[in-house]
């Protein structure tokens, strides 16, 4: 895995987070920058030629919203999906136990919704699929059956506490939320506090 130490402080790290898909925006919220680097972090780790990353998806069902996933990692050749991210970012210690306890809820909500749809489709006797929606109004549909060995994980900075064992795994991203408020004054043409 490449490690992004000190790059937040090269145009190299600028360009590759802006060339990363997302819109040009006026104001880059934290957690927006957060996702993005956990992305450029999953682009270095998951090969472009075998893998795919989607981000900003939600799923529902009869219409409603029932959650939104922050990073899923697909297989490119057969589909299926190898990992869940969802990020969180937080400064204060109590702060990241609870962004780390609503990741990991998210996760868990997604993973029985998989299950439900499952049991559902067999109980009707039809094809179980999984529709994700992403932020640019698209629909991708995966079949229940690619979610067999998916790894859930919460993504984060570098200083947050990581959990042992569970069906939620941790991981970090490879930056600190230093280096994540100074890429965030960055991109929002703040000056740098010295």
């Amino acid at each position: 895995m490449v490690q992004f130490s000190n790059l937040y402080a090269t145009a190299d790290l600028d360009a590759a987070f802006l060339n990363l898909g997302r819109e040009v925006q006026s104001v880059y919220q934290r957690g927006k920058v957060c996702e993005n680097l956990a992305l450029l972090n999953l682009s270095q780790k998951f090969s472009k030629r075998y893998h795919t990353l989607l981000a900003n998806l939600s799923y529902a069902s009869n219409g409603q919203t029932l959650g939104e996933l922050d990073i899923l990692v697909l297989n490119s050749r057969s589909d299926k999906v190898i990992a869940v991210y969802e990020v969180k970012c937080s400064e204060s210690k109590k702060a990241r136990t609870a962004s780390k306890n609503k990741a990991k809820r998210q996760l868990r909500r997604f993973k029985q919704y998989v299950v439900e749809q499952r049991k559902l489709s067999q109980a009707e006797h039809q094809a179980c699929m999984i529709v994700l929606h992403t932020s640019q109004s698209q629909i991708k549909k995966i079949s229940c059956n690619k979610f067999i060995k998916t790894r859930y994980v919460y993504i984060h900075p570098r200083e947050h506490l990581k959990s042992a064992g569970g069906a939620i795994e941790d991981e970090d991203f490879g930056f600190t939320m230093s280096q994540v408020k100074s890429l965030q004054r960055r991109l929002n043409g703040e000056a740098e506090d010295d």
